[in-house]
């Protein structure tokens, strides 16, 4: 976390507050995460990943918003991929990087409902918006022993919730654990483009 100066990811008019442990607008309807909501997800996601697969090869980050949360990941995976259905988001995000010399991240313009089946399977997929359920598109292109971290909406409230992929007998299980409460902004289906 210290390696990624979060005030490159923030806007302008926010920079007296990018150091605040809160979610601010980014646009769009969007948020850059809390760190501490950002340390949490990604320290479940390694130490959970470390303890089952023993590896970091790869991540898939569904909604790549500010691009904060794939920063972090860039530090501690071989290769990150992230998802952006935010037209102008998904352009922007790349010289924030670069200013940052982060060289092992893909961007993709798309729904992250549908993943990146081109690129899969991965260890982990971390969602950085709150969904129903993981999309069964994004369950298939996790390895067995594999790792998804979400933000999930249960009845009034949202919970951050951390899915292990099992191989039992010849069959995939889950094993589900619930980490904290949370408030992420909607999963949207579709792309959004700049028109």
């Amino acid at each position: 976390m210290l390696d990624v100066p979060r005030h490159l990811f923030v806007d302008a008019a926010m920079q007296h507050r990018a150091y605040d442990n809160d979610a601010l607008p980014i646009g769009y309807a969007q948020t850059i995460s809390q760190p501490s909501i950002v340390a949490c997800m990604s320290a479940y996601l390694y130490q959970s990943l470390n303890q089952s697969l023993g590896y970091f090869n790869n991540v898939l980050e569904i909604g790549t918003g500010s691009g904060y949360q794939s920063a972090v990941l860039a530090k501690l995976w071989k290769q990150v991929y992230t998802i952006e259905r935010v037209e102008h988001l998904h352009h922007n995000v790349q010289s924030k990087h670069q200013k940052i010399h982060l060289s092992n991240i893909e961007y993709f313009y798309g729904d992250g409902h549908l993943g990146l089946p081109e690129k899969s399977p991965f260890d982990g997929i971390i969602l950085t918006a709150c969904c129903v359920e993981i999309p069964f598109s994004l369950q298939e292109q996790l390895v067995v022993g594999g790792v998804i971290i979400a933000p999930i909406e249960y009845q009034d409230t949202q919970v951050l919730m951390l899915y292990k992929k099992k191989q039992e007998e010849g069959k995939i299980k889950w094993q589900e654990s619930l980490i904290c409460e949370v408030k992420f902004v909607p999963m949207l289906s579709g792309v959004r483009n700049q028109a």
